[in-house]
């Protein structure tokens, strides 16, 4: 069987891509949309850019059981920022 007949199903390559790294001292929707309206003023900041959340500053006991991740990403979508992943999550 020729191997090119079924190609893989996934693909991994090698980019750079700029990404935008925000660190976050709470998973608290209100407050992160307040600080990034206070960061980034009333209008969009960024141009549909992509961002990852890191959450490494934030103990595991502060951490809600579930957090409101559409309302997270929304902080940062009216400013043109799309967050695309979150790393360093303790315990959700």
């Amino acid at each position: 069987m020729n191997a090119s007949a079924h190609p893989p199903k996934i693909k991994f390559k090698g980019s750079t891509a700029p990404v935008i790294v925000i660190t976050a001292n709470t998973l608290d929707a209100d407050a992160l949309r307040l600080a990034a309206d206070e960061h980034f003023g009333d209008k969009g900041f960024f141009d549909n850019d992509v961002g990852i959340l890191n959450l490494a500053e934030i103990p595991p006991e502060a951490c809600p059981p579930a957090p409101n991740w559409p309302a997270i990403a929304a902080a940062f979508s009216r400013h043109g920022l799309k967050l695309i992943g979150i790393r360093a999550a303790p315990r959700i």
